[in-house]
């Protein structure tokens, strides 16, 4: 049975089926007649997914002025458009050493997302999310991330997870400061996740 599209205000055009099906058809899926057929490109409409998932360790000390990526916390995406949006989210499990703060930023290609860090105000550090190592050496956190970028590009766009802890102190994530090999002792999981997102 053919199917029958009609213009937007006159004509019409028939689309048949083909006398041999070969590898170039592919079948099409029609809504019933209370139904939309949806377009890829419209507004809102989910385009791809990449994600990491780290779950080794990783620790670095350093200062507040030399925060440092966490190796493993990449994620590459090609938008099919420059004007898609690039929903990131995820969770960073982190510590810190001798229960001291930890910082976290993120990187589009290398330069510092500066609309997903906090604005100069003072000495205060920028950055997304921070928190307390915890009393207990084998304490973890989990910190989200959750933002919407535009980079309006189509080319390979990388985004950076980075970390930093104050007083000269060990960041770690997946892992705690005193890591004892306890029961009552985890190691974590840390994801981001890039979601393109028609506009």
């Amino acid at each position: 049975m053919p199917i029958k599209l009609n213009g937007a205000t006159s004509g019409s055009v028939e689309l048949d089926v083909p006398d041999v099906v070969g590898a170039d058809v592919q079948n099409v899926l029609l809504p019933s007649t209370a139904g939309t057929l949806d377009r890829l490109e419209r507004a809102g409409n989910i385009l791809q997914v990449v994600q990491t998932v780290k779950t080794d360790g990783y620790s670095r000390q350093g200062t507040l002025s030399d925060f440092a990526d966490i190796t493993g916390l990449t994620v590459n995406i090609t938008p099919t458009s420059s004007t898609s949006k690039i929903y990131l989210t995820g969770g960073i499990t982190c510590s810190s050493g001798n229960g001291q703060r930890f910082f976290l930023r993120m990187t589009r290609d290398g330069s510092v997302v500066d609309a997903y860090r906090a604005p100069t105000q003072g000495s205060r550090i920028r950055s997304f999310a921070a928190e307390f190592g915890g009393a207990s050496g084998n304490s973890l956190r989990q910190l989200c991330v959750n933002f919407l970028d535009s980079p309006a590009t189509t080319s390979q766009v990388t985004y950076q997870i980075q970390g930093a802890a104050e007083q000269a102190q060990i960041f770690y994530c997946n892992i705690s400061d005193a890591n004892a090999d306890s029961t009552s002792v985890a190691r974590g999981v840390s994801t981001l996740t890039a979601i393109e997102v028609a506009a």
